[in-house]
């Protein structure tokens, strides 16, 4: 909901993206995630051209209007027909953009500092209110929204959880049975779940 994130020094937009083409001029710019109030905006998006280079073709994520808001992935980073995994963050006047689990850019000294409160439609995911010709031009997959700072470990972890897993230390437990269940979703949208049982004993077996 956007009430939760309206106001918010913190943001994280994540998603895996497969653009259709790369397009061949600015109108071909992709939003993947927008919410504006009329002059500052909170943005993700694919980005053919920016201030400052007409052959752009990479990411850029922003929160407000100064150039200083911006963080980008680089010159030609972004690829057609080929799943990427994109995240932006926002703490603050910090910014952070991430290309396939990798930090592409950092700032520490952007001007905004909050995500702006909605006037122009409602927040979207695949297209941006204030300009009719940012739709998105691909598919979007596991679109990912929250009010919180995400650790590059965190993102890591929802890029590839087979090689960043998530860690928690399973010390002082009771004695006893647990399950565990492990999920996954491949590139057709299959969804598959494995699932384990532990018995926790000090009895020799």
């Amino acid at each position: 909901s956007e009430s939760l994130i309206a106001g918010s020094p913190f943001l994280t937009v994540c998603g895996l993206f497969n653009l259709n083409t790369l397009g061949s001029a600015s109108i071909d710019d992709s939003s993947i995630f927008a919410v504006s109030d009329g002059t500052n905006y909170t943005i993700l998006w694919y980005d053919y051209y920016n201030d400052f280079s007409t052959n752009y073709k990479g990411y850029t994520f922003a929160v407000g209007s100064n150039a200083e808001d911006r963080v980008s992935t680089g010159d030609l980073s972004a690829s057609a027909n080929v799943w990427q995994h994109v995240c932006g963050v926002m703490a603050g006047n910090g910014r952070k953009i991430y290309l396939n689990g990798v930090l592409k850019e950092s700032k520490s000294s952007a001007p905004s500092i909050t995500v702006p409160i909605p006037t122009e439609g409602y927040s979207r995911i695949g297209s941006w209110g204030g300009h009719a010709n940012f739709d998105f031009n691909g598919s979007l997959d596991e679109v990912m929204v929250v009010a919180r700072e995400l650790s590059a470990k965190e993102i890591n972890a929802s890029y590839n959880n087979g090689v960043y897993r998530l860690e928690n230390n399973f010390t002082k437990l009771t004695l006893g049975n647990y399950s565990y269940s492990a999920y996954a979703i491949d590139k057709t949208g299959n969804f598959n779940i494995s699932s384990r049982n532990v018995s926790y004993s000090i009895l020799p077996p």
